[in-house]
């Protein structure tokens, strides 16, 4: 577990569909937007496997606000490790043409 400190990176809009994927190998977290890396950060924390962990979609803010996404999710994959980037760029390729990207 760890925090993003910045603003940088894509904004998305709500006027088309965006592919983002995590991926997380135990030290860093690697964020990619349509297939491509859009940054990273080193993560100081793990958060052990256990079945109180739960899987949520949103943010919490560096000063404790809460979010939750008012989107629609065409595709949802999870794996039990992390991908490369090659393979975060092939899963894009092969699912953006079901939502026009």
């Amino acid at each position: 577990m760890g925090t993003w400190s910045d603003a940088t990176g894509v904004t998305p809009t709500t006027s088309r569909f965006w592919c983002v994927a995590t991926t997380y190998d135990g030290t860093t977290e690697r964020v990619y937007v349509d297939g491509v890396l859009d940054k990273t950060a080193a993560m100081t924390t793990n958060t052990p496997v256990s079945s109180s962990n739960a899987i949520g979609y949103g943010w919490i803010r560096d000063d404790g606000a809460t979010y939750s996404m008012a989107a629609s999710i065409g595709t949802m994959m999870l794996y039990n490790r992390a991908l490369s980037s090659f393979e975060v760029e092939q899963n894009f390729n092969a699912l953006r043409g079901r939502f026009g990207i």
